[in-house]
């Protein structure tokens, strides 16, 4: 095909196939040689990959925090939680369990929730007692 200017080939026009090329011999190909054993092992320098072996966790720990955090829902989950969080800490610690963070969440949560329904508690007591003295305390006429 001869181009003149301004004109170009079309590019989706299929080329002519290559020429078909002779096979091979048979039994040219080496045949395929099983690897000796530990050749493809550990890289040089480098040693075996590691096995991370994970710790199970302590379920009173994980209890802990659940219930403590329900205590926001509830407010009896609260004393329960950091209770529970106080046990599972010395049984973390004592068998080298996984859950120390969960044991110290349900402590810190359930510790602060107990204290602010405490405070809540004596604020109504407080506010009703109050409420009491100053509907006493209006003569009657």
């Amino acid at each position: 095909m001869t181009q003149s200017p301004g004109q170009w080939s079309d590019p989706y026009q299929a080329s002519p196939p290559p020429p078909p090329s002779a096979p091979p011999a048979p039994g040219t190909y080496p045949s395929y040689q099983t690897p000796p054993p530990g050749q493809y092992g550990a890289v040089p320098g480098y040693g075996p990959a590691p096995y991370v072996i994970s710790r199970p966790t302590n379920g009173m720990a994980l209890a802990a925090m659940i219930t403590a955090l329900a205590g926001i829902v509830s407010g009896i989950g609260f004393p329960i939680g950091a209770v529970l969080g106080h046990i599972a800490l010395k049984r973390v610690r004592e068998t080298g369990e996984e859950g120390e963070s969960y044991a110290k969440t349900g402590i810190i949560v359930g510790w602060i929730g107990t204290g602010l329904l405490l405070l809540c508690a004596i604020g109504y007591v407080a506010i009703f007692a109050a409420l009491i003295s100053a509907s006493t305390s209006i003569p009657n006429s």
